[in-house]
């Protein structure tokens, strides 16, 4: 009230109806007294009808016809007129008033007057006196959606970027503590797609992987409102005043964009201009008062797809430049049929996330950090040095390992190669520990009961964790470590939703019929190529 009242003070003074060195008064401000003056001077002086200053023009200052089409352009918004009509209004207004503006300013002064509704009539600028909001970003999805802001996700088509927002979303909604082993904040605030990037059908059949559409097609669970490509919304100034009227009607909203270039289609913008930032910024202006979180969901560019979150954006840098938090997907590795992503995060809300992901369904889990890929990569070059010999005697432990959950000794391995020469115990020991300070394999030790001296036994590092033992020097079970569902396994049985996916079981013995052994162990012994039927003394 008292903002309003304000702004109508300053307009008054402008229009010359109250003295310009007229002290403001909040007993005044108070009583409306300024809000009514306001519009009782345009009444007086016809500019609320545009009909009757066609008529009989008025003389006016131009700085107060000017202030005129500001306030009508206030009051075309806080009317409801259709948006169609506001520009012709507000130029019929002009032409009334004598005076010729272009529509492109015309316009100028209807954002002007959405940002000060969306402010509520405070003003652009702090003054002194004025208090500054020191309260920390909070984060929606911690350490990579802060909430009332814009965050940008970028991905190369068909990643997955529509199917991890929606995961996301889903198990806030359904009031999971975490995803990905990220803390979700408080509860799922209502959402908003503009999806205008895909088809109803798609959007059904994503929506009704998640329970958020029935098997009748009705929409449900947080989703306030669905545009598809048959029935689009675009991020002009209609879908933006839209967009602007569900955020303020439903604080905290969150609005989902798929995909920017399909949103922005119809305004003619090109990727490559600084001005494909414009339409975000103008959404932020109108729905940043009302705490609404914005994520768009944008197209990486092919050519610099491996480079960091913020320069891997397509067309122009301005718009990652703007985005408060920016995510980027892409795929694991060069492999593709690797269905794992490396999730990475850049921007204001805090240190640099790097997450590998892995999609099972509807499901999203969470495997590691990126430390994983630089042990896949460190094995890679690793194995690319191997000699022959060193190379067969890797296989046969990693064989063992994966057929039977077996360690390797180095009896063992002179057994299965079927071994020749002088000292072959020796020389397989060696080989062995040749590739464990390579970082390929691992080893435990033990005294051999009776026999005096100790037993090595390997087995392969772990490329999802690194090199893991429990006490006593035992291998632990594998497993993809913390994992988020997407949604329910079953939506008719919501027990299932917190599933924890494990690579391995309990070891199974492979003779027992009632064991769940899938892979059966390979012929072992002298049927080899005899690439280990090794001279005396060989080298490792």
């Amino acid at each position: 009230m008292v903002s309003s009242e304000k702004d109508a003070w300053v307009r008054l003074g402008l229009l010359g109806a109250i003295p310009s060195d007229s002290p403001y008064s909040p007993a005044t401000a108070r009583e409306g007294a300024y809000t009514t003056q306001l519009k009782g001077w345009l009444k007086d002086h016809d500019l609320l009808d545009s009909n009757k200053a066609k008529d009989q023009p008025v003389t006016l200052a131009p700085e107060q016809k000017l202030a005129g089409l500001e306030v009508i352009a206030a009051d075309l918004l806080t009317g409801k007129a259709p948006y169609a009509q506001r520009l012709p209004l507000l130029r019929a207004s002009a032409e009334g008033m004598g005076i010729t503006v272009r529509d492109q300013e015309l316009e100028a002064l209807l954002r002007a007057a959405r940002r000060r509704r969306a402010n509520g009539g405070e003003p652009d600028l702090l003054s002194p006196g004025d208090r500054l909001n020191l309260t920390p970003e909070k984060w929606a999805w911690d350490g990579l959606i802060l909430r009332g802001t814009f965050n940008l996700l970028i991905a190369l088509p068909k990643v997955g970027k529509t199917s991890l927002a929606l995961a996301w979303l889903d198990a806030w909604y359904r009031n999971e503590p975490t995803f990905l082993d990220r803390t979700l904040h408080g509860p799922c605030p209502p959402v908003l797609i503009v999806g205008t990037d895909q088809g109803p059908a798609d959007w059904g059949r994503m929506l009704q992987e998640i329970g958020w559409v029935d098997a009748a097609g009705t929409i449900g669970g947080p989703l306030l409102g669905l545009a598809h490509a048959g029935k689009p919304l675009h991020l002009d100034g209609e879908g933006i005043d839209r967009i602007a009227e569900i955020a303020q009607k439903h604080p905290g909203l969150i609005v989902l964009i798929d995909s920017l270039s399909a949103c922005i289609a119809p305004l003619g913008l090109k990727e490559e201009s600084p001005q494909v930032v414009d339409p975000i910024l103008d959404l932020m202006e109108q729905v940043a008062p009302h705490g609404a979180t914005v994520v768009v969901i944008h197209h990486a560019s092919k050519g610099r797809a491996g480079e960091g979150a913020a320069a891997a954006s397509r067309g122009s840098t301005a718009l990652p430049a703007a985005a408060s938090q920016i995510l980027k997907l892409a795929p694991a590795s060069a492999n593709e049929s690797d269905p794992r992503r490396l999730l990475t995060t850049q921007g204001r809300g805090g240190p640099t996330q790097a997450l590998v992901i892995q999609r099972e369904g509807i499901s999203w889990g969470l495997l590691g950090g990126a430390e994983i890929l630089e042990q896949e990569q460190s094995h890679a070059d690793a194995e690319g040095k191997l000699t022959d010999r060193q190379f067969e005697v890797l296989r046969e432990v990693r064989d063992r390992w994966e057929d039977l959950l077996e360690k390797t000794t180095a009896a063992a391995l002179v057994e299965a190669l079927g071994l020749e020469g002088k000292y072959p115990e020796q020389v397989a020991r060696k080989t062995l520990a040749a590739l464990e300070k390579k970082g390929l394999l691992q080893s435990f030790s033990r005294i051999r009961p009776g026999l005096g001296g100790r037993l090595y036994e390997f087995w392969p590092t772990d490329p999802l964790g690194g090199s893991r033992t429990c006490a006593g020097g035992l291998p632990e079970t594998l497993s993809f470590g913390p994992v988020g569902s997407v949604g329910p396994l079953s939506h008719e049985d919501p027990e299932q939703n917190n599933t924890i996916t494990s690579l391995a079981a309990e070891p199974k013995d492979p003779k027992d019929p009632k064991g769940q052994q899938t892979k059966p162990p390979r012929a072992r012994g002298t049927q080899k190529t005899g690439l280990l039927a090794l001279p005396d003394q060989a080298a490792a």
